[in-house]
């Protein structure tokens, strides 16, 4: 079976990724869409047709923004000061050249627009809402299960903003939602920020997060042992200490039996806890390529078989001066 348009009252164009979300696309935001491609003047002025897009489309304002917010989150629409004298792009089907493609650059992804794309909906917009929406309706449901708590109609809005601004698959926002609850935040707005600064860290896809949040997870627990073991569990730590340990663990990849080593090797050096002394320990490891306990262990028994083997100088005093010099440069 052949499908043939009628083009005689004209064309539009429409960009070629809006295929790829147009089955997660609500019913309002396809209709914008078609309205969007066939009339230049309503891309060249969206803000002064507003109304009448709205009309057309027989939707509240809120219910509008909503709908460019999901196409400008998919990366399909972008949103930019109106310009009277630039000219719309072309509506035909012309092709362009690979050369011409090639010579183009890049389009670079426009900063997220949180107050025009997640609106706030009133009850009874967001009742009829879900009510036409069976899948946003559903998605909601899992959501209130995974947070263990009911949400009221404003933190429902936000978070149907969030999932369809940021074109987020149900199931990120469902793993991240877990992971607010394991950690006790689950306030929308504190669920929000965390989804915002994801998207803008380029963590999008389901599995990036789960990674991601898994990182978080492990330098938690590291961060927990680590105040433990300072005696620091009723206090935050100090802005030289969370760089020392974001240093060690994310940049230096040691787990916490290293820096607990440091931390004792510190202790027996200077009769305390002494966080710049620990950070010139394992950065002389780290410069040295040496990652394990074993490791370190190995190099003691190699330093002291070298003295005992007659060396004009003590190899212990010279580690110890060179950890001083560190230790006064890391103090800073």
């Amino acid at each position: 079976m052949r499908i043939e348009f009628d083009f005689q009252s004209g064309r539009a164009a429409f960009p070629a990724v809006a295929a790829k979300c147009a089955a997660r696309a609500p019913d309002i935001a396809l209709r914008l869409l078609i309205l969007l491609a066939a009339e230049p003047a309503y891309r060249a002025d969206f803000e002064a047709h507003a109304e009448e897009i709205t009309s057309l489309l027989k939707c509240s304002r809120k219910e509008l923004d909503m709908a460019l917010g999901f196409w400008c989150g998919a990366g399909v629409a972008d949103i930019a000061a109106g310009n009277p004298d630039r000219v719309p792009e072309t509506t035909d089907n012309t092709e362009t050249s690979p050369a011409t493609r090639e010579e183009m650059p890049p389009k670079k992804t426009a900063k997220l627009m949180r107050a025009a794309g997640l609106p706030e909906y009133t009850s009874e917009e967001l009742a009829d809402m879900l009510e036409r929406d069976a899948a946003a309706l559903s998605f909601v449901d899992e959501a209130q299960r995974r947070l263990g708590r009911m949400l009221n109609p404003r933190e429902i809005s936000l978070l149907i903003g969030l999932r369809n601004y940021l074109e987020l698959e149900d199931e990120y926002i469902f793993i991240l939602l877990d992971y607010c609850s394991r950690i006790g935040k689950t306030s929308i707005r504190y669920i929000e920020t965390m989804a915002f600064g994801l998207y803008d860290d380029g963590v999008t896809e389901t599995d990036a997060l789960a990674q991601a949040l898994a990182e978080r997870e492990a330098y938690r627990e590291l961060e927990g042992k680590f105040k433990a073991m300072i005696g620091a569990r009723g206090r935050k730590l100090t802005s030289k200490e969370t760089r020392f340990l974001n240093r060690w663990s994310v940049e230096m990849k040691y787990d916490f039996k290293m820096i607990e080593l440091a931390y004792e090797i510190t202790v027996d050096s200077q009769h305390d806890y002494n966080p710049a002394y620990m950070n010139a320990i394992l950065e002389r490891w780290y410069a040295a390529g040496i990652t394990t306990p074993e490791q370190v262990e190995a190099e003691r028994a190699k330093r002291k078989q070298s003295a005992g083997a007659g060396k004009s100088y003590d190899l212990d005093d010279f580690f110890e001066a060179a950890l001083r010099r560190s230790y006064g440069d890391s103090d800073t």
